[in-house]
C-alpha cells in the first residue's frame, strides 16, 4: 500500500479505528457449507459510519470467505443493533445474498456492499446503536474446517487485500452490472380469462385439530384428531353422533416410549399414517383443514414432518413468512393430501364462525389450559378429548355449511381455493366477469413496477388528537362502493415518456408528476412514501411521485400545482368491470340481513371486501422452501437468497426473493391475475371520496 494520497490516508485511519473497535471475533462452521463469522464492536457505532461498516464486512469476507476453496459462494450481511436507552438487542439480515465467487473466480463486491450499507444508514439513521456485524457464507462444496492447514491472513495482509479490492477499477461498476439479464417472451396471457362453472361435484375433505402443552416453553402435542366431511352427508349437531378419530399421547405404551416427547412423536406418526390410509381409500379427499394452520398447527406439523423426510416428502407453500399449505407426498413423490388453513378462507375465530354457520352445534368447550401439563394428562383425558372433538366438530360444521353456501349461490367449490381473495376472484371470473366487453389486462413487468409506485393505502392522519361530543361517520362498504361507482382504467396500458405540457384533465392513467403542495393547505391530500422512515405521509412542499390521474385532478382543485412528467395511460370507458358483482352481492347481503341469516350476510360481506386486493397482489415476495441438498445448491446460485439453514440430515430451509428488480426476465413469474391498476385505482378513488 504505497502512496500518500488522501483516499489512502482515510483508509488507513478507518482501518486502524476498526481494529481498535473489535472487542471479540467469532467464526462458526454451522455445517459443511455454511460459515458464520462476525465481530462484536465496543464501543458501538452508528449506521451512518458507512465506510467503517463496509471495511468491517470486507475484512470478514477476505479473512473467512475468499480463503475457502469453494468454486461458488454467496454471503449475507447481518447487523446486531440495540435501540438507544434500551437493553433489547435486534439481529437481522440487511439484504439478499450476494455472490463473492463464481466459477472459481473472485467477484467484485465493494460497490454492492457500499450501496447496501448506505441504504440501511438512511433507514436507521437515528435511535440505534450498531454493536455487531457478521456475515453468513454459503458454499457449494464442503468446507474443511482446519485452521492449521489453511491459516488466515493477518490484519496487515487483510489491509492490503481490502485496499487493492477497493482501489480496483473493475469494482466501480454497480451491482446490477454483474447480473446476467436474459430476455424471454412472456409465458402468460395479456388479460385475465373468464372461468366456466365447474362440472365436478363438491369434494369431500377432512377437518383436524391438535392440542398441546408447554414443555420447557415449547408446545408439544398431546392430542390430535380428525373427521371426514362429505357434502352429501349432513353432520349431526352432536359430537357423540359423529365419527371423530382421536389420538392421545399417553395411550402410547410408556414401557416402549419412555418420555412424553417420544410418546407425542409416536402419536403424530399414527395420525399421519391414518390420514394416509383414509385418502388412499378415497382418492377424492385431497384437503385436510386446520383452523389457524399458518400460525400454530402448521409449525408443529412441519417440525414433525422434517424428521420423517425419508418416509414422506413435503412442500410448504409459504409467501412472506405466511404458511398457506403443506403438500404431503409419499416416498415415490405421489401426492397424498394437502394441509390447509381454514382461517385463510374464513378469517374469524372458530367460535364466531360456528355461531354464524352452525349455531345448533353449540360453542367451544372450556378447558383451563394453565392447569394442564405432561404429568397430569391422564387425569384430564376425558375432558381434553371432549374439548378436542368439539373443536373438530365445529370446524366440520362451519366448512360444510360454507361449502354448500358458496356452491349453491355461485357454483364454486370452496375446497378448490386456498384463500378468501382467490375464492372471491374465482366467483367474479365465473359469474360476473365480462371478458369480451371489459377485458382486464395484466401489465407487463415495467408497467407493473411503475404503477405499483402509485398503489397507496388509506389516508389515516390525525389532526386533532382530542375532542368532545364528537360525531363518527363511516362509509358503508367503502371499497365495494368505489368499485361499483367510479370508472376504472380499461384497455392496455400505453407508455408515454414525455407528458410535460399536457393538460392533466385529458389524461387517464398513472402518472409520475412534479407536485407542489402549498403550506396553506392544512389537510394535505396526496400521499408520499418516505423511504427513510418506511412510512406513508401526506406532506406539504415539493416532491415527485406516481399517482392515479383522477387523484391529481382532485389535488389541483384543492390548490396543488401539478406538472405531469411521464406515465402509463389507459382508456377511460367511464365504467367499471365490478358493477354487477358488487350490486348483486350487496343486494344478497341486505336480503340475508333482513332474514337474520348471519352466515350468508357474513359471507357476502367478506366477498365484497376481498376482491379488489387480489388484483394488487405483489409479484415480489419471499419464498420459504424446505428442500434437499441438491435443490438447496440450485437456490444458492439464484439471485435473491435471504437466508439458508440446515435443519437436519440432507434437509435445508431456504428463504429467497422472487420477482425482484434484479430477477432476470426469464425468471419473472408474477401471479397470473396481477392487475395492479385496478387495486391502485380503487384505493385512490376511496381517498378522493373520503
Amino acid at each position: 500500500m504505497e502512496g500518500s494520497n488522501g483516499r489512502e490516508i482515510m483508509f488507513k485511519q478507518a482501518w486502524e479505528t476498526l481494529l481498535n473497535l473489535i472487542k471479540k471475533e467469532t467464526r462458526k462452521v454451522a455445517y459443511a457449507r455454511l460459515i458464520i463469522a462476525g465481530d462484536i464492536l465496543d464501543p458501538s457505532i452508528s449506521t451512518n459510519d458507512i465506510f467503517l461498516i463496509v471495511l468491517a464486512v470486507m475484512r470478514l469476507l477476505f479473512k473467512y470467505a475468499y480463503t475457502t476453496n469453494a468454486k461458488y459462494g454467496k454471503f449475507t450481511i447481518c447487523y446486531k443493533m440495540r435501540m438507544m436507552n434500551s437493553s433489547e438487542n435486534i439481529s437481522f439480515i440487511i439484504g439478499r445474498a450476494y455472490t463473492f465467487r463464481e466459477d472459481g473466480k473472485d467477484q467484485p463486491v465493494y460497490a454492492w456492499i457500499e450501496q447496501l450499507v448506505r441504504g440501511k444508514a438512511e433507514e436507521y439513521n437515528s435511535g440505534f446503536d450498531l454493536f455487531g456485524i457478521s456475515i453468513n457464507i454459503y458454499l457449494l462444496e464442503d468446507y474443511v474446517d482446519d485452521e492449521n492447514i489453511m491459516g488466515f491472513p493477518t490484519d496487515v495482509e487483510l489491509a492490503s487485500l481490502v485496499w487493492d479490492n477497493i482501489n480496483c477499477q473493475n469494482d466501480c461498476v454497480s451491482a446490477k452490472a454483474v447480473i446476467n439479464f436474459k430476455k424471454s417472451k412472456r409465458r402468460y396471457s395479456d388479460y385475465i380469462k373468464a372461468l366456466k362453472p365447474s362440472k365436478r361435484p363438491m369434494q369431500p375433505f377432512i377437518v383436524a385439530d391438535t392440542e398441546t402443552t408447554l414443555v420447557n416453553d415449547v408446545h408439544v402435542p398431546y392430542a390430535v384428531g380428525f373427521m371426514v366431511v362429505r357434502p352429501e352427508d349432513k353432520l349431526p349437531p352432536s359430537i357423540e353422533e359423529n365419527r371423530i378419530e382421536t389420538y392421545f399421547s399417553e395411550d402410547c405404551p410408556a414401557i416402549v416410549f419412555k418420555t412424553f416427547e417420544r410418546r407425542s412423536k409416536e402419536m403424530m406418526n399414527n395420525f399421519i399414517e391414518r390420514l394416509t390410509v383414509v385418502v388412499r381409500h378415497d382418492p377424492s379427499i385431497k384437503i385436510v383443514y386446520f383452523h389457524n394452520l399458518s400460525r400454530f398447527d402448521g409449525i408443529l406439523l412441519l417440525k414433525y414432518l422434517s424428521q420423517h423426510r425419508r418416509k414422506y416428502k413435503f412442500k410448504p407453500l409459504m409467501r412472506n413468512n405466511m404458511l398457506y399449505e403443506i403438500a404431503l407426498y409419499d416416498g415415490r413423490k405421489n401426492q397424498l393430501f394437502c394441509l390447509r388453513d381454514s382461517m385463510r378462507l374464513l378469517p374469524n375465530s372458530l367460535n364466531s364462525l360456528a355461531n354464524n354457520f352452525c349455531p345448533q352445534f353449540g360453542s367451544k368447550f372450556q378447558v383451563d389450559h394453565s392447569k394442564i401439563n405432561e404429568g397430569n394428562l391422564n387425569l384430564h383425558k376425558e375432558e381434553l378429548i371432549r374439548y378436542l372433538k368439539q373443536d373438530i366438530h365445529l370446524l366440520g360444521g362451519v366448512m360444510q355449511n360454507a361449502q354448500e353456501l358458496f356452491w349453491s349461490k355461485f357454483h364454486v367449490d370452496i375446497v378448490s381455493k386456498i384463500t378468501l381473495s382467490s375464492l372471491a376472484l374465482a366467483i367474479f371470473r365465473t359469474c360476473f366477469y365480462d371478458e369480451e366487453n371489459w377485458p382486464i389486462y395484466i401489465p407487463n413487468r415495467n408497467a407493473d413496477s411503475f404503477i405499483r409506485k402509485g398503489y397507496y393505502g388509506g389516508h389515516a392522519d390525525v389532526y386533532k388528537p382530542y375532542g368532545e361530543n364528537l360525531f363518527y361517520y363511516d362509509v358503508n362498504s367503502l371499497y365495494p362502493f368505489i368499485m361499483m361507482s367510479y370508472p376504472m382504467p380499461a384497455g392496455k396500458p400505453v407508455w408515454h415518456s414525455n407528458l410535460q405540457g399536457r393538460d392533466i384533465n385529458n389524461l387517464f392513467g398513472f402518472i409520475e408528476a412534479y407536485v407542489e403542495c402549498p403550506t396553506t393547505i392544512n389537510k394535505p391530500f396526496l400521499p408520499y412514501r418516505d423511504k427513510k422512515n418506511n412510512t406513508l405521509i401526506f406532506p406539504t412542499g415539493k416532491f415527485v411521485g406516481v399517482y392515479y390521474s383522477e387523484e391529481l385532478k382532485f389535488a389541483i382543485k384543492e390548490g396543488y400545482s401539478i406538472m405531469p412528467l411521464s406515465g402509463y395511460l389507459f382508456e377511460n370507458t367511464h365504467s367499471s368491470p365490478f358493477g354487477s358483482f358488487v350490486s348483486t352481492i350487496y343486494e344478497k347481503r341486505q336480503e340475508a340481513k333482513k332474514n337474520n341469516n348471519d352466515a350468508q350476510s357474513y359471507v357476502y360481506k367478506i366477498l365484497m371486501n376481498s376482491l379488489y386486493g387480489r388484483f394488487g397482489i405483489n409479484p415480489k415476495c419471499s419464498i420459504t422452501e424446505i428442500c434437499d441438498e441438491e435443490r438447496f445448491h440450485k437456490i444458492l446460485e439464484m439471485t435473491g437468497l435471504i437466508k439458508g439453514e440446515k435443519i437436519s440430515e440432507n434437509n435445508y430451509i431456504a428463504v429467497y426473493w422472487q420477482n425482484t428488480d434484479e430477477t432476470p426476465d426469464s425468471d419473472w413469474s408474477p401471479p397470473r391475475i396481477s392487475a395492479v391498476q385496478l387495486a391502485a385505482a380503487v384505493t385512490a378513488c376511496a381517498r378522493i371520496h373520503m
